[in-house]
């Protein structure tokens, strides 16, 4: 279930419920964090964009009365009662997952659960609002999956999500040590590229949600939700990087392009930066013809610390494209860094030595590749580009 939508290069967008009384929720203590929200918040120019509702966390995890006596009803029938709790709202959800998909929209958990469908964060914050109501312990996980791109205008979603773990209820009459509770997964389209990364807190889920919300607003050309969109993301989660991006990208599209490079500078000097940020600057270096600076920045991106794989793979691809075949190496190597059991990190490292004229260090990187590819339609397109590359050393 994917979490991030890409503003010309990244937004993002996940997926998922709660119930509305448990809402774990924590707002900004404006007194322990200064630096973060007193810093962050002057990128923000309100006086630019009209006043525009935005829904409240608490509403968005909201269930109907009826969908909370369907569940609760379900969750303590005769028929689950054998069934360990944890799984018993895995069971729910399961018939729901042929609608939800990367392409579907964001949703709240009521509209998700009546309409059976809805993007990765639509069921992640669904299955929050579930666990909450029965109070099962859960927690949200980021995954880092191959791109599923779908340029709709200006925005491209990319390529990271957000699953949900369930717990199971700890057994106070046992005595055994647990390393680690038993659990279930609720993601609705696990598969073998997935690389997991960090946990991530109920704060930075809902900036994800705004975020997206954000990114579809701007598709419809609603310039004032998406601006307080961002802005209720940045209040949950304020050194959320992805937030800054995506302001950035949001007053690039708008023509305040001073605004955008001061909030990409931000982004980048005091909130660590991203792979997609260092990409979305630099677009918008090439549109002003500054391609010293743009280079100087695509130079210095490699320190950057983005633990997807995917990302720096389709910097690499840019810098392959452009003939910048060294600098796509790095980026390559990054991607290797962060996803080391991924074929496609490989493949791509063993094209930019190609261009190199690298033949045996390309050899080595294709033979790993193949090594790591799960399919055998997969190893017999890797047979092939050894063969062709042994043929094209025969003519060097």
């Amino acid at each position: 279930m994917r979490y991030f939508f890409l503003f010309l290069i990244t937004l993002a967008s996940v997926a998922g419920c709660t119930n509305t009384n448990n809402t774990s929720l924590t707002p900004v203590n404006i007194v322990n964090q200064p630096s973060a929200f007193e810093l962050g918040s002057g990128y923000f120019k309100h006086e630019l964009f009209e006043k525009s509702r935005v829904i409240q966390p608490q509403d968005v995890l909201a269930l109907t009365e009826e969908q909370q006596a369907h569940f609760l009803s379900y969750f303590h029938s005769l028929g689950q009662s054998q069934v360990p709790e944890h799984k018993r709202i895995a069971n729910y959800l399961d018939s729901l997952l042929d609608g939800f998909n990367y392409h579907q929209s964001t949703y709240i958990s009521a509209d998700a659960l009546t309409l059976g469908q809805g993007n990765c964060m639509s069921l992640a914050l669904l299955t929050k609002s579930l666990a909450e109501m029965v109070s099962i312990d859960m927690e949200f996980e980021k995954v880092n999956s191959l791109p599923v791109y779908d340029r709709k205008q200006r925005i491209t979603e990319v390529s990271s999500h957000v699953r949900t773990r369930l717990f199971q209820q700890p057994n106070d009459t046992t005595k055994k040590v647990v390393i680690r509770r038993p659990s279930v997964i609720i993601d609705y389209f696990p598969r073998q590229g997935n690389v997991r990364g960090d946990k991530v807190s109920s704060e930075e889920v809902f900036a994800m949600f705004y975020q997206n919300i954000a990114a579809e607003a701007l598709e419809k050309g609603d310039m004032e939700k998406a601006f307080w969109s961002l802005w209720a993301a940045f209040k949950l989660a304020p050194e959320n990087v992805e937030t800054f991006n995506a302001l950035a990208v949001f007053y690039r599209i708008n023509d305040l392009t001073e605004y955008a490079e001061n909030t990409y500078k931000y982004a980048l000097n005091d909130l660590g930066g991203s792979a997609s940020t260092v990409s979305n600057y630099a677009f918008l270096l090439s549109l002003q013809k500054r391609y010293v600076e743009r280079d100087n920045l695509l130079e210095s991106a490699e320190f950057i610390d983005d633990d997807n794989p995917y990302q720096w793979l389709d910097l690499a691809e840019k810098q392959l494209i452009s003939g910048k075949f060294r600098l796509a190496e790095r980026y390559y190597q990054k991607a290797v860094e962060n996803g080391p059991y991924l074929h496609e990190t490989y493949l791509g490292l063993a094209k930019s030595y190609v261009k190199q004229e690298r033949y045996a260090a390309a050899r080595k990187a294709l033979k790993k590749a193949m090594s790591l590819s799960y399919l055998p339609k997969e190893r017999r397109v890797y047979e092939g580009k050894l063969k062709a590359l042994t043929q094209m050393q025969s003519t060097h």
